[in-house]
């Protein structure tokens, strides 16, 4: 089941970054819209192919999407001068790879080595948008307690006071 609904959100997923890719071309960043249409793409046909059950596949455009994913990177990151993005894109580029030879070779060590290479990559990439959503889901819970920590006091000493009439 979780299969199915990873399948349906890399459609969806994908169908957006191709959309903002086209976009991105119109304006005139055609080599950032080109790679986001060609992940974007490549990410559909991943989806797909896990709806349909055919991992080999899913496993080769997943890794195509990756490569573009991490091109672009690299690209913008010399395009800014920022190394730690070229490193990223690089590394990701590199993920993508191992994905389509092991797609390729029917090798799923290389299959896993690069879609866990690539995953380490992306949250590398997002760990300050990740720490920041960890810290508001931490005082979320932390204000939460405290509500119910009160509440539970006050009902507690409305029990206190109607034990003792």
């Amino acid at each position: 089941m979780a299969g199915k609904g990873l399948g349906v959100l890399a459609i969806a997923g994908g169908t957006y970054q191709a959309y903002e890719g086209v976009k991105d071309i119109q304006n005139g960043k055609t080599v950032e819209g080109g790679a986001n249409v060609v992940a974007g793409a490549s990410t559909v046909v991943s989806g797909g192919a896990v709806l349909a059950g055919a991992a080999t596949l899913a496993s080769g455009a997943g890794g195509v999407a990756a490569i573009a994913d991490g091109a672009k990177d690299v690209y913008t990151g010399y395009k800014s001068g920022d190394k730690e993005k070229m490193a990223v894109g690089g590394v990701k580029t590199a993920a993508g790879g191992l994905m389509l030879a092991g797609a390729a070779t029917a090798n799923p060590a290389l299959i896993a080595a690069g879609a866990i290479t690539y995953g380490g990559a992306v949250v590398y990439e997002n760990r300050e948008a990740i720490k920041q959503g960890a810290v508001k889901g931490a005082q979320a819970v932390a204000e939460g307690a405290a509500w119910t920590y009160d509440k539970a006091k006050d009902l507690g000493g409305r029990a206190v006071s109607c034990s003792k009439q």
